[in-house]
């Protein structure tokens, strides 16, 4: 069995193999197309109407479009489409300097003026955008000249560059829009190293280089590397890995652990491991008996052996955390006090809460893996102190549906981190009036810790209410944090340099095949 390929997706490492002289290693641009797989079809191809955060509609909006900035894994910001930025004092002026001799596929020029025409038209409560939401802290949008943009913000904001490098921040062309309206997300017109050429809906989506595009290597070599891409949507994962074995694709999504084996006994394929912010979780009914007791609650989550958990479910490439938030972020805390295994604490808190002899409860999971496996895991593992689990499948919608009305006991969760700022999962899960408040727990120091941290500046003062904020989740035991599982992606063993979004995408401008 050969080694797995582990991608670490550190800026450093980044911007290393997208700039080194030399990376490409058969010395420059060829013919070659490569052909990959998905099982997510975007519903547009207008990326302020993707109906995904991040991850599979990056797959195919990274091919074609460019933002102002670009994220990287620790959280730097990376040039692209503007050379640099500053920030008033007040910090709510924005300025950026934009960068010259970019055009769009068209052949229109990328300035100032198709900058803020862009991100006014994710403001226009007319256009409606899903992702326009992303940038209502913007205040006003000028061009003050052909390459200087100037946003002005209602109030400081410590997410709006977050925000300008997803698909709110993503440039189109303006020419391309006023002709087009609304077959546009049918016929996409950025500045990526990729241009459009035709989508078959349920097919396939086919983009060739961009011959103007602006991007080169060190050593002063046109990217993208490729002629085209063709991305086919499959959703049969068997189906997407015997295309990958005969050589019909060179790349494909995530495939489950299971599966691992068969790539890497492959001499012709890779498995490539990266970090990811999927976590398996399990969120508790506090809103009602048994688990408005935190008693109850710290002694299952003292019951449960995380690290078996992950061992058995992940193939040993899993990993444990004290909380949602994954050991790459800035604001991760390994030293937090979280909940270990231990037997004894277990059972003298099940004793205290007034379960001596062990409890009866429903744990409700949506119909899919690895959630299933994993509770039935729990199952045999909590049943050794009389925790006695009976599991409940549910179609996804139903599940939903059963949770947010609060009308379960236990749940079993699993969850991206689809953007890289914390503001997005804490907000959105533990904050005041957060969407996704599974768990119905109400914590008002919290929310208000949240709530500051969103308009601090200072990234060092911003981590020490995150951390404080994990401080306080943990405590309260409204979850249970189970452990991060890897994404990984079997690939061609000639695909080379292969790189991603801190959110998902993949980024394919700068690969090449390998002879």
């Amino acid at each position: 069995m050969k080694p797995r390929k582990l991608l670490l997706l550190l800026a450093a490492l980044l911007l290393a193999l997208a700039v080194l002289p030399g990376v490409n290693a058969q010395g420059g641009r060829s013919d070659e197309t490569i052909t990959v797989a998905t099982d997510l079809e975007p519903n547009s191809l207008d990326p302020l109407f993707g109906d995904a955060i991040g991850g599979p509609d990056r797959y195919t909006y990274n091919l074609m479009y460019e933002t102002l900035i670009r994220l990287e894994q620790d959280g730097s910001l990376t040039p692209m489409l503007a050379e640099s930025y500053e920030v008033s004092e007040d910090g709510t002026m924005l300025t950026f300097t934009l960068r010259e001799g970019v055009t769009f596929h068209d052949g229109t020029p990328f300035n100032a003026e198709a900058a803020a025409f862009n991100l006014n038209r994710a403001l226009d409560p007319e256009v409606n955008a899903p992702r326009g939401a992303d940038l209502t802290v913007i205040e006003s949008v000028e061009a003050t000249d052909e390459m200087t943009l100037v946003i002005t913000l209602a109030n400081p904001s410590a997410t709006i560059f977050t925000n300008l490098a997803t698909e709110a921040g993503m440039m189109i062309s303006p020419t391309a829009w006023q002709t087009l309206g609304e077959d546009y997300g049918r016929n996409p017109v950025g500045t990526g190293p990729f241009r459009f050429v035709e989508w078959r809906s349920g097919d396939r989506l086919i983009v060739e280089r961009f011959e103007d595009y602006w991007r080169m290597d060190a050593a002063g070599v046109p990217l993208p590397y490729l002629a085209g891409v063709t991305m086919r949507f499959i959703s049969d994962p068997a189906v997407k890995l015997v295309e990958l074995q005969t050589g019909n694709v060179a790349l494909t999504d995530a495939i489950n652990p299971i599966d691992f084996e068969i790539v890497e006994d492959d001499p012709d394929l890779q498995l490539i491991l990266v970090p990811s912010g999927i976590h398996q979780w399990m969120t508790f009914n506090v809103t009602q008996p048994p688990f408005d007791d935190v008693t109850l609650r710290r002694a299952i989550l003292h019951a449960i052996d995380r690290q078996l958990l992950s061992d058995v479910i992940t193939f040993g490439t899993g990993e444990v955390t004290p909380t949602i938030v994954p050991s790459f972020w800035w604001v991760y805390e390994p030293e937090l006090e979280d909940y270990d295994y231990d037997p004894e604490q277990a059972r003298q808190l099940l004793a205290e809460a007034g379960y001596p002899d062990g409890i009866d409860v429903t744990m409700s999971i949506i119909q899919r893996e690895p959630d299933t496996q994993i509770a039935e895991l729990l199952q045999a593992t909590l049943a050794e102190f009389n925790i006695n689990i009976e599991i409940e499948v549910l179609e996804r919608q139903a599940w939903i549906d059963k949770v947010l009305a609060y009308d379960y006991e236990m749940a079993m969760l699993r969850a991206g981190v689809p953007r890289p700022d914390p503001d997005f999962l804490f907000g959105t899960v533990f904050g005041r009036g957060a969407a996704n408040n599974w768990s119905g727990g109400q914590n008002e120091e919290l929310f208000g810790i949240i709530d500051e941290a969103a308009t601090v500046r200072d990234r060092d003062a911003r981590r020490e209410l995150y951390v404080r904020a994990q401080e306080i989740i943990l405590a309260d035991a409204f979850y249970g944090f189970l452990f991060f599982r890897p994404v990984a992606f079997p690939a061609s063993d000639a695909l080379q340099n292969f790189t991603m979004d801190v959110d998902g995408g993949w980024r394919l401008g700068e690969v090449w095949l390998s002879e």
